[in-house]
């Protein structure tokens, strides 16, 4: 054979073949390690753990000042963290403790605390997690299950929620041991014809307790977003993901 005729041999065989031929003994490769993206798609008990094995390192002692049914650590391997849960129980049959429990890692306690004003000392946690009720801007009273869930008893304004949101960031950063994290779960929305960012606001405040911006975690749920109502023409973009800020605590 010439050559010219072996080079057009190996020019037309399969690559995948030849690396047989020559290598049978290569090795099946390596599996995709599972990244985290700047947009997640499920749901909070899905999301929230892998925001934890990102930024939050096994064995931290983690505050949860609205812990409500645990839902953020149904999927979180038990004993990987401390976390101390507190919160305002909802009405329900089901009281707060024994939900918690059952659905959570070890659970210290089950504390009836505001968020904005909790028992614990000065710097004693490693992280901090924040979801307040960000979902009942309205100006009629809801009936559903962001009500049942936060012990709602009426509607909130936009500078209500912010309000709420500002003061739980206080204390957080009051409550938070240097460098450690702040994960604050929150959602832009509409309200009077107006959109209200809540990220930015959010991401304001945190600039001004001296936190540190570490991350920013798109979360789209299943489904379409729930609209108070869907019979009025539409003015904005409807709200279909919500938002975790990661925040690390610096000097000023």
């Amino acid at each position: 054979m010439t050559a010219s005729g072996a080079v057009w041999g190996l020019t037309n065989m399969e690559p995948q073949s030849l690396i047989q031929q020559e290598m049978p003994w290569a090795p099946e490769p390596p599996p995709s390690p599972e990244f985290v993206y700047s947009t997640e798609f499920g749901n909070s008990a899905t999301v929230f753990p892998k925001i934890l094995g990102l930024y939050v390192k096994p064995g931290a002692v983690i505050a949860d000042l609205t812990f409500d049914t645990g839902r953020f650590w149904r999927n979180v391997d038990a004993g990987t963290y401390q976390v101390v849960g507190s919160g305002i129980p909802s009405p329900s049959p089901h009281p707060l403790p024994p939900r918690a429990r059952a659905s959570s890692p070890p659970f210290a306690g089950a504390l009836i605390a505001d968020a904005r004003r909790t028992p614990y000392r000065n710097e004693s946690f490693d992280a901090v997690v924040l979801d307040p009720p960000y979902g009942n801007a309205s100006t009629t009273p809801r009936r559903d299950g962001i009500q049942r869930s936060y012990n709602l008893a009426s509607c909130m304004t936009p500078e209500q929620i912010r309000k709420l949101y500002f003061e739980a960031m206080d204390e957080a950063e009051r409550i938070l041991k240097m460098r450690g994290i702040l994960i604050v779960k929150c959602q832009n929305f509409v309200d009077g014809g107006r959109n209200h960012f809540m990220e930015e606001y959010i991401w304001l405040r945190a600039l001004k307790l001296f936190f540190r911006a570490e991350g920013k975690i798109n979360m789209v749920p299943p489904g379409k977003p729930i609209m108070r109502h869907p019979d009025r023409p539409q003015q904005h973009e409807r709200k279909n993901h919500s938002t975790f800020w990661i925040f690390r605590k610096v000097k000023p």
